[in-house]
């Protein structure tokens, strides 16, 4: 009963993206990072279909994430002038 190996997706970002600038053959990658060539093959081909949707889905998280983070600010200060005006009229 073999078990199989899982690699983190930095690492398979990381084999593929020294495949694709070629600096070696993929043989001695393969070699280099004990994996077999045709994982190398399916790892390049997953890589290449999914790297049109990186940069827009970024840039949507960027978005929404700058829009969180003004919201937040803005409550927080809601909050504290809240508190303010409640410390004011509650001392008699």
């Amino acid at each position: 009963m073999s078990q199989r190996r899982e690699f983190s997706p930095q690492f398979k970002v990381q084999v593929v993206l020294e495949a694709l600038k070629g600096d070696g053959s993929q043989a001695s990658i393969c070699r280099e990072c004990s994996i077999s060539p045709e994982l190398l093959k399916q790892w390049k081909r997953r890589f290449l279909q999914r790297a049109h949707l990186s940069p827009q889905t970024s840039s949507k998280e960027q978005h929404k994430i700058a829009e969180l983070e003004r919201l937040v600010g803005r409550l927080t200060y809601e909050l504290s002038v809240s508190k303010k005006y409640s410390i004011c009229w509650a001392i008699p």
